[in-house]
């Protein structure tokens, strides 16, 4: 599922529910790094004729909430960009 929302929402709510466990394995030796990977898909469809583009630039937005929990935990993010399906006519 490519749905970002969603995934930012379900970190949100591992990370507030296992802060305590997580805040541990900040000083675990070994473990060298810590990351979240959303995947998520391409809404642009430049490669449609012009009068049937609907989407020509793509914003996603990730809330002070996940950054600020990411940044306490020493946890980075990425952002995995998949493109969509093509449709078979």
């Amino acid at each position: 599922d490519y749905d970002l929302a969603g995934q930012v929402k379900d970190a949100i709510s591992f990370l507030t529910l296992h802060y305590e466990d997580l805040q541990k394995l900040r000083t675990e030796p070994l473990i060298q790094f810590k990351t979240l990977d959303f995947g998520y898909g391409c809404r642009l469809d430049y490669d449609r004729p012009p009068e049937q583009q609907k989407c020509l630039a793509q914003f996603d937005y990730l809330p002070v909430e996940l950054l600020k929990l990411c940044g306490e935990l020493d946890i980075g993010i990425d952002l995995s960009l998949y493109p969509m399906p093509i449709p078979i006519d």
